[in-house]
């Protein structure tokens, strides 16, 4: 996860920061049940966490910190399976997300803050069928809670097998 910023020390002081740059890859455990042809419902829960040393640029001496991001989402998908159009497939339904975040910042100053919130919205998710077991497909859910938002597209490749599918491709998360 790349990201680059500052350190914000008091009121009137920042302190910039390195760039730093991660690549992850993380699984995302689902679980599913489509009722009828018709109906999908699927519970999934994904853990992420970012841990890293970072320097302060422009302290005498320079300054060292550590940060450490973690973030759980608990994620309920209803799905309506629109009938297929020769390889096309449409379904249309609602996503809710409860999401738990916590960062950890210390150094010359520690700070330790958790944050929960619950958000649902609109999903959808359109496939380009390729052959009995791999499809293109496109997914886009949004959402709004009390505290935040989440807009979350998936492109990529879907593997289905006898009892699991696998999905691989690029994730905007926000």
């Amino acid at each position: 996860m790349p990201w680059s910023g500052f350190l914000e020390v008091s009121d009137s002081e920042r302190t910039q920061l390195l760039m730093k740059n991660d690549f992850r890859a993380y699984f995302l455990p689902t679980v599913g049940y489509e009722i009828s042809g018709e109906h999908l419902i699927e519970l999934s829960f994904s853990h992420f966490s970012v841990k890293s040393t970072f320097e302060a640029t422009d302290t005498d001496p320079l300054s060292s910190y550590e940060s450490m991001f973690k973030q759980d989402v608990l994620s309920l998908t209803y799905m309506y399976i629109l009938p297929e159009l020769d390889r096309f497939s449409l379904q249309l339904g609602v996503q809710g997300r409860l999401w738990f975040k916590q960062l950890t910042l210390t150094g010359s100053k520690t700070l330790d803050r958790k944050v929960s919130d619950l958000s649902f919205g609109p999903a959808a998710d359109l496939r380009l069928q390729m052959n009995d077991k791999v499809f293109i497909g496109l997914e886009v859910s949004t959402g709004l809670g009390k505290g935040n938002g989440f807009i979350d597209m998936f492109a990529g490749l879907h593997f289905d097998g006898p009892f699991y599918y696998v999905r691989a491709g690029t994730r905007y998360w926000s």
